[in-house]
């Protein structure tokens, strides 16, 4: 593989929309996004860390000092980033669903979903690099960490995410990452 410039990945910016599980996702990089996909707000700037992990079983042999073999034993894949805005959609999605409603006029009130409540969600990052798009896909996921938000002077109140991708026989590929980007092509 040659040494190619143009092949350098900068995610200055992009988008984080949830929907419901089901949720048709776009069919390429370009197409816009459908009817259920609400888009996050703001992040903060350190942007999304997106990681695909596995958990590796040493399979070691009694002639050999290094393990002979090893099997994965479980695969993850998470996304992780601040939600800068701190509204009813935000909240809700933070939490793990729940309720925003309004009581009177201009009182809203948030009520936390039930303890045995799991909230599951189709997820998307997209991100962009000049012409070229970038979304990852997840088709099944749920909020994984506890949110932790400090309320101080000079810092905004962020809802730190991290998501994380939930098997399912139904679903073709747990994630996928679609994208207009030529340099691709050199994978096949």
């Amino acid at each position: 593989m040659a040494k190619d410039t143009d092949q350098i990945v900068v995610g200055a910016n992009g988008t984080v929309r949830v929907a419901p599980v089901g949720t048709a996702a776009p069919a390429d990089a370009s197409d816009p996004f459908g009817a259920g996909w609400v888009d996050l707000g703001y992040t903060s700037e350190d942007g999304v860390t997106f990681t695909d992990s596995k958990t590796l079983e040493a399979i070691p042999v009694w002639q050999l000092f290094y393990p002979a073999r090893r099997v994965v034993t479980e695969r993850d894949f998470t996304m992780a980033f601040a939600l800068r805005q701190f509204a009813g959609h935000q909240v809700e999605f933070a939490f793990g669903g729940g309720e925003v409603t309004e009581d009177d006029p201009g009182l809203f009130r948030y009520t936390p979903p039930s303890p045995e409540v799991i909230d599951e969600r189709a997820l998307s990052v997209e991100w962009l690099d000049g012409s070229k798009v970038y979304r990852i896909i997840m088709e099944k996921g749920m909020v994984t960490e506890n949110v932790e938000t400090k309320l101080a002077r000079a810092n905004a109140a962020d809802l730190p995410i991290t998501f994380g991708i939930l098997g399912d026989d139904a679903i073709a590929a747990p994630w996928f990452l679609l994208t207009n980007d030529p340099s691709f092509v050199e994978a096949t």
